[in-house]
């Protein structure tokens, strides 16, 4: 008998064996028919994310605050948030295209209907576009991994019919579009593994470049995104390991493949990155109430911030209004308000903008020393004494607590004494100027305008003036708290002068002004604004829930309740439960092949490698976009388990291509089994769909779904039968509000009504300063003849009885 050739003896098992082993091997991608499923599925998640699309046709959630976005953006005003901005700009183009500027001044939050029906139902229409594209991304992903059109398709319909997916899709919150450039970097990259039989071909290279700008639009629409690059890296970490334990593959491959990664996964999402701060920096040029929240730099490259040149140098007699260094804290403040108790002197405080009551002039700490006609510079180490040029009164500070922060290393700021008074030694503060923050135009050492970080510590007590991040209550107009404390975070103590004038200064003197930032400057300002701010977002949700029970969806979360309907961000339990259910199972079967590896036995083949790597890429992915949040406290919500979720979903589809190939070995019943499965999904999600459409419920019906103790859909809200919702009985709106926006004051403070705008030619405050001071003094004088004048009447009347007493009284 002949030698048979080895294709001849192998059975057809083992051929497909060796088919599924070959991971590097590219497949031939989409075909017509492919084509034409994807493109069916699409239509039908576009269908039913726009079902009832405008139920309800209020401000859900956070739209408000995306939608104000959008419409700033299109205004060409700056826009700051804890987000990178490309999903504000994608509404942004949005809202261009249709030639569309509502006026949103009168919806203040959610619960409200959107002034224009037509702008709120174009952005909604963006978002669900988003949304049915994850459809097809879905499918290449899974076919890619797995070479499965059924598992393909079974994970893209439970994609399409996830209640969660559904609800994220309708509302006008970036959360969708992040998703889809997430599920785009992992099609790029899922391509790019198909290419490995050709490394460093044109479309190895090609498939690369791609990952790499889907990468850096994903961190460009939200820093979850970051979680995307790190699974990104860890793929191709390992696949470095795999080519370093190779033996044949020669180092400068190795070196290559290194660079490569390099420059694609991390040089190109920089450059995207910054290119689209830079698409920001070019639109957003105007001013905003966002304002606040930049250094005084950034403020003034803004298109109506000019602050104007001020005089340099800083003498006693300026007039000058003083801000901290942390700009959202604002100007120091006085008015005619005084505490409520304890000392009920006069209340300093922070202010957003300048107006007259931040006027202050620099005093010696002697009264007969103020000449303004001399100019004397103020420099380190210089004694000053700062009067408040409305009142009178100076800036002063004892060993009181302060009524708000009320801390043993807190005293009380206050502002004593007034015109003709010339007030006590607890007014006198001292200028130590801090040479890191400061830049001088010159290196004289004295107190420039604009250039120069100081402190003002309290001669008596060795306090140093700080700014609180507390807030007065209602007797102080929610103004910002000023203390004066010890030992205390350098910022919140440190000072800048910005408005200074001195009627004495030559016309000639050295003027000044704010230094217009550089691009990157401003890029480097905003990144930090984001990260810092980001922790301050507020926290306290009602329905805000920890990172542990999002897998097991053991509460929704309710967006709102009106007219008897309700809105919940509720994901379908088949889907939900069968991902994290192939989690912990591929988990476990893994640590138990780990755990037969190290006793010695190797049970596992090229086929198990090859579908386990494929399985655990995106289980790992699944599990890198959800733990991070386990360390979270506050202010995660149960949609943020969205990218997880979508990534669990290609793991299961994945491992349901394992499921048929290696159980079922495609038989038919591997068909019925997928269309048995399906049809269980959509069952569940038509019954959970009130829910995501906001449409009728009956009371018995809404109890029934509640599955869980934890899942409270308020059924009360529901009426108890579908014939009474035409009755007309309507229950109040309830909306559930999103956590307070970090960049916006939530109690915007008042002004009182001496708090007028500042006046540009600070000259004109100096001839009323002169009249008061005058009349005060007169007015100080004549009381204190008049109080002279009693105290001699006084005492020649106490003379004069004594004198009567002593007569008669008789002699001895």
């Amino acid at each position: 008998m002949g030698k048979s050739t080895p294709s001849a003896l192998q059975s057809e098992k083992q051929k497909r064996n060796i088919r599924d082993v070959e991971l590097s091997r590219p497949r031939k991608f989409f075909t017509s028919r492919d084509f034409g499923i994807v493109l069916l599925l699409s239509v039908v998640a576009f269908a039913v994310r726009v079902q009832r699309l405008m139920n309800p046709s209020k401000v859900v959630f956070e739209e408000l605050r995306y939608v104000n976005y959008a419409v700033d953006y299109a205004s060409n005003k700056f826009v700051m948030d804890v987000y990178p901005p490309l999903g504000k700009l994608l509404l942004s183009f949005g809202l261009t295209f249709m030639n569309s500027n509502p006026d949103l001044t009168k919806v203040s939050h959610p619960g409200q209907e959107f002034p224009s029906f037509e702008t709120a139902r174009s952005l909604r229409l963006i978002i669900a576009a988003f949304g049915s594209l994850l459809i097809p991304l879905m499918y290449g992903n899974v076919y890619l991994s797995s070479n499965s059109k059924m598992a393909a398709f079974m994970a893209s319909v439970f994609a399409i019919f996830d209640n969660g997916l559904i609800t994220m899709s309708r509302y006008v919150m970036i959360e969708i579009p992040t998703l889809f450039f997430m599920g785009l970097t992992s099609f790029f990259w899922m391509y790019y593994e198909n290419q490995q039989k050709y490394p460093f071909a044109l479309k190895w290279h090609i498939s690369l470049l791609y990952t790499g700008i889907s990468l850096g639009l994903t961190i460009s629409t939200k820093l979850s995104g970051l979680f995307t690059l790190f699974w990104i890296l860890v793929l191709a970490l390992f696949h470095l390991w795999n080519l370093i334990g190779d033996l044949t593959v020669p180092i400068t491959r190795i070196i290559r493949y290194g660079f490569n990664y390099t420059f694609y996964l991390i040089g190109v999402p920089m450059v995207v990155y910054l290119g689209i701060f830079a698409v920001h920096s070019k639109l957003a040029y105007k001013s905003n109430i966002y304002d606040s929240f930049l250094t005084p730099e950034y403020k003034y490259s803004l298109e109506g911030n000019d602050f104007g040149e001020e005089y340099a140098d800083v003498a006693y007699g300026s007039l000058v209004t003083i801000r901290n260094a942390i700009p959202e804290h604002g100007y120091l403040h006085s008015n005619e308000l005084v505490y409520p108790e304890g000392t009920k002197q006069q209340i300093i405080s922070l202010v957003d903008h300048p107006n007259q009551n931040t006027l202050w002039i620099i005093e010696h700490e002697n009264a007969a020393d103020n000449d303004r006609k001399k100019i004397e510079l103020l420099k380190d180490g210089s004694i000053v004494r700062l009067r408040h040029i409305m009142t009178g009164r100076a800036l002063h500070s004892h060993d009181h607590r302060p009524l708000v922060s009320n801390h043993d290393w807190q005293l009380e700021v206050s502002g004593y004494g007034g015109f003709g008074f010339e007030g006590d030694g607890n007014d006198l503060f001292r200028i130590q100027i801090l040479d890191r923050p400061s830049r001088h135009a010159s290196s004289n050492g004295t107190v420039e305008a604009f250039n120069t970080y100081f402190r003002l510590i309290h001669v008596f007590t060795n306090c140093e003036l700080m700014t609180s991040h507390r807030r007065l209550p209602d007797w102080g107009q929610d103004h910002r708290e000023v203390t004066c404390c010890r030992n205390c975070i350098e910022r919140s103590t440190t000072w800048v002068i910005e408005s200074n004038f001195h009627d004495a200064m030559p016309s000639d003197a050295r003027k000044t002004n704010y230094r217009k930032p550089s691009f990157f400057e401003k890029f480097i300002e905003a990144n930090k604004l984001m990260w810092l701010k980001d922790r301050k977002m507020g926290d306290g949700h009602e329905f805000e829930s920890h990172a542990l029970t999002w897998p097991f969806l053991l509460g929704p979360l309710r967006f709102m309740s009106d007219q008897n309907l309700q809105v919940y961000f509720m994901g379908n339990p088949v889907v939900w439960y069968s991902v994290v259910s192939l989690i912990v199972f591929f988990a476990l079967v893994m640590l138990f092949f780990a755990a037969r590896w190290n006793m010695g036995y190797n049970d596992c083949g090229p086929k198990f490698y090859h579908h386990s790597y494929n399985i655990g890429k995106f289980a790992l992915a699944w599990f890198i976009h959800w733990a991070p949040y386990i360390l979270e406290t506050d202010r995660v919500f149960l949609y943020h388990y969205l990218p997880a979720l979508y990534f669990g979903i290609m793991a299961l589809g994945v491992g349901w291509a394992f499921v048929g190939n290696v159980i079922f070995e495609h038989r038919p019943a591997f068909s019925f089994v997928t269309a048995a499965f399906i049809t269980l999904m959509f069952g569940v999600y038509y019954l959970y769909s009130p829910f995501t459409f906001m449409t009728p419920l009956t009371q018995s019906s809404c109890q029934s779904l509640e599955l869980k103790g934890s899942w409270n859909f308020r059924c009360n809200s529901y009426m108890e039968s579908l014939s009474q919702y035409n009755s007309g009985i309507v229950n109040p709106i309830f909306y559930e509000e999103a956590a307070p926006h970090p960049f916006v004051y939530n109690g915007p403070a008042e002004n009182s009504h001496s708090d007028v705008p500042l006046k540009e030619n600070l000259a004109v405050y100096y001839p009323a300063w002169d009249a008061q001071v005058e009349m005060g003094y007169k007015i100080a004088a004549e009381e204190k003849a008049a109080m002279e004048a009693k105290e001699a009447a006084s005492a020649e009347a106490a003379s004069m009885s004594s004198d009567e007493t002593s007569r008669s009284e008789p002699s001895d």
